[in-house]
């Protein structure tokens, strides 16, 4: 018996006549982002790396018939001697040439998320309708301006949810999306429809909502999948228990432990920076680009108040960032190991 072939399309909402696609910065153009920029004419990029796949994106997007026009990132580090950095850097520069002023490319320290690189509005106004964004929340409001649909605080809530900022000076908006996102299962690279399907969804419901200027009618979906909040905030504090300081100041928790359930990120983080003599928190994940069969991915991130610290010294020299060398360090204040790799980093970073 022949099994039905897994959707892999990615996540796609339309609005004002502009459709938005969610990407990841180091995905390759699959066949299923081609069928659905098919016909389009006119593309706007948000919130994605220039990394060679955004690159390849582009020309494949030419080929297609669709005219790229516009760029807005923050994930510009001219000055890094990494590689991989170096390579988004001249990539960066060529679309810079090539598109003039439709083209910016910042550092993240001077524009915390993309929602503030762009105009509101300004995809409708300039005939555009495509846009392909990053798949966070920071990607897909920049998307939501772009189109026209906005409101109070949106630039500033895309701030706090991209940098790591004080998540309780939210708007009650965005503190509603960011609840309702945690009913979102979490992506399995087997099984992406599960994990895209449920994400469109709640997009299309926040948008709903805005739309409405938050009736209480709109409001009641999201509200519903909130409640997966509380149930996450219980699962986060179990972890908090299981929480131990290894040599030199780092931080650990196996998350994996907990299996499926959801867990807070930040709050967990927050909760291991206040630990005593600690210098950087790690969390072991059974998700993420560098889980492979039999091994997980450790996330290692500086302090919240440490501005210093560049992760990316605490890797071997000559090292590569990618999934290909199961490493990922684009910013000098998270670095993504393999599991395999998680013990070269302790022995470095507690000399």
């Amino acid at each position: 018996m022949n099994k039905k072939p897994v959707d892999k399309t990615p996540v796609n909402v339309e609005v004002n006549g502009v459709q938005g696609i969610s990407l990841q910065p180091f995905e390759k153009p699959s066949a299923e982002l081609l069928g659905l920029v098919r016909g389009k004419k006119r593309a706007l990029f948000i919130d994605l790396a220039a990394s060679p796949a955004m690159r390849e994106t582009i020309d494949a997007l030419q080929k297609e018939g669709v005219d790229v026009v516009a760029y807005r990132d923050h994930h510009y580090v001219p000055d890094s001697t990494d590689p991989r950095d170096q390579k988004t850097a001249e990539a960066a520069d060529q679309i810079q040439a090539e598109l003039g002023q439709k083209a910016c490319f910042e550092e993240r320290e001077n524009a915390p998320s993309c929602a503030h690189l762009v105009e509101l509005g300004e995809a409708t106004r300039e005939e555009i309708d495509l846009v392909l964004h990053h798949g966070d929340t920071d990607g897909f409001f920049g998307y939501l301006k772009a189109s026209g649909v906005t409101y109070e605080g949106l630039e500033d809530d895309a701030d706090i949810l991209d940098s790591r900022g004080d998540e309780s000076k939210l708007t009650e908006h965005g503190r509603l999306f960011r609840d309702a996102l945690v009913s979102v299962p979490p992506f399995s690279k087997e099984r992406p429809d599960i994990s895209n399907r449920a994400k469109q969804a709640l997009q299309k419901e926040f948008i709903a909502y805005i739309e409405s200027q938050f009736l209480a009618e709109t409001a009641a979906p999201l509200k519903e999948k909130a409640r997966a909040a509380i149930e996450q905030a219980e699962t986060t504090q179990e972890l908090v228990e299981m929480i131990e300081v290894l040599e030199g100041g780092v931080a650990f928790v196996d998350t994996a432990v907990v299996g499926k359930r959801k867990y807070d990120p930040k709050a967990l983080s927050m909760a291991m920076e206040k630990l005593d003599g600690v210098r950087v928190t790690a969390q072991k994940k059974d998700f993420g680009p560098l889980v492979t069969q039999g091994q997980k991915q450790i996330s290692i991130a500086r302090l919240s108040q440490d501005k210093e610290t560049d992760l990316r010294t605490y890797v071997p020299e000559g090292a590569e960032s990618g999934v290909e060398h199961g490493r990922i360090f684009n910013t000098p204040f998270l670095l993504h190991v393999r599991e395999d790799l998680f013990d070269d980093f302790l022995s470095r970073f507690a000399k």
